[in-house]
């Protein structure tokens, strides 16, 4: 499969004449005052062997575009409103391909941008899959030759993977490919991503794992909450786009440990002790993002804060809880067996004796 190399554009290989023809005429007819703009369009056959400085295997027309450089200079915009004057022809490939001559009768003098635009259809409809543009001087009894130089433009966007599963706070790679008309991999793509729920996931431009270099074909996904959204990326140059769902689901929480599993807080001097918390799944694995809720038993023997800090307040017993899931039912009586799970309910818990 042949692929446009970065900074390596294909030639189309036209060739522009700019003759002026003065009042006193010449061997080519022209409108007095006016020029002409002679052109050669090689077609390639459709067929894979194209070169790799030849117009796209797809191309079966060529639409040549002239109007005049805006006054001061500057570069002429594609689809701008043009108002003094514009000439436009339509060139379409022959059977098997090959050359197809040009002559553009009656070019008024000056600078003029020449504008080549390919398409997969023979009438010159549809999107543009190959593009080039030039500047040409029109002057009395001059001769401008030039080569315009085109690229294949995308015509389409594929990524990979075109699904992506993840759990909360962790990391997935998206890579995107622009394809021209003929399915050539355009190496020098740039692609615009965004997330269409970024309280899911979100994405930027990615930085390939082990390395710090960015690499615009990649994006890094990061997911933030359970859902289900859509990645997009968009070529900027045609707008072709192509997206992959992601969906973000947490492993659910089978057990929780509370470390450590008892401690003795002494009044008033070592009346406080941090407590840690940890969620695992089914299979014994950790679940690092995991969620807790702490509470105590007894708010008047001792208290817990909301990230794990015991504190004593008087002398007794109670337990300190961390808990995953919907709040327990509560009953009045005394360890574990108080607590009535609720769905998705799972706790640790740490014994406290205050003295």
């Amino acid at each position: 499969m042949k692929m446009w190399w970065l900074l390596f554009s294909i030639v189309l290989v036209i060739s522009v004449v700019v003759v002026y023809v003065g009042c006193g005429g010449g061997s080519v007819s022209a409108g007095a005052g006016t020029g002409n703009v002679s052109m050669t369009v090689i077609f390639p056959p459709p067929s894979d062997g194209a070169a790799p400085e030849d117009l796209p295997n797809a191309t079966q027309s060529v639409r040549i575009t002239l109007k005049p450089v805006p006054a001061g200079g500057g570069e002429v915009v594609v689809g701008q409103a043009v108002s003094d004057w514009q000439i436009v022809r339509l060139v379409t490939a022959p059977p098997g391909g090959g050359p197809v001559s040009v002559l553009i009768t009656g070019v008024p003098p000056g600078l003029v941008a020449v504008l080549a635009q390919g398409f997969a259809t023979p009438d010159g409809t549809g999107d543009v899959i190959a593009m080039a543009m030039t500047q040409v001087l029109v002057a009395a009894g001059h001769t401008v030759k030039a080569n315009l130089i085109t690229q294949a433009l995308c015509a389409s966007v594929q990524v990979v993977p075109p699904t992506l599963a993840l759990e909360p706070t962790y990391v997935g790679y998206i890579t995107a490919t622009a394809y021209d008309a003929d399915g050539m991999v355009l190496l020098d793509a740039d692609f615009q991503w965004s997330s269409s729920d970024e309280g899911v996931a979100i994405v930027t431009e990615g930085v390939l794992p082990g390395t710090s270099v960015v690499a615009p074909p990649t994006a890094e996904v990061t997911a933030v909450g359970e859902g289900t959204c859509t990645i997009t990326a968009t070529e900027t140059g045609s707008g072709k786009s192509a997206a992959c769902e992601v969906t973000v689901t947490a492993r659910p929480v089978a057990s929780v440990t509370v470390l450590p599993r008892a401690i003795t807080l002494f009044l008033p001097d070592d009346s406080q002790r941090q407590l840690t918390a940890t969620a695992y799944d089914e299979s014994g694995a950790t679940i690092p993002y995991a969620e807790f809720t702490w509470f105590s038993t007894d708010g008047s023997v001792a208290t817990v804060t909301n990230m794990g800090l015991a504190e004593g307040v008087r002398e007794g017993y109670c337990q300190i809880v961390a808990y995953t899931g919907e709040p327990p039912v509560l009953q009045q009586t005394a360890g574990p067996e108080s607590r009535l799970a609720q769905a998705g309910y799972a706790e640790g818990y740490c014994d406290v004796t205050v003295m």
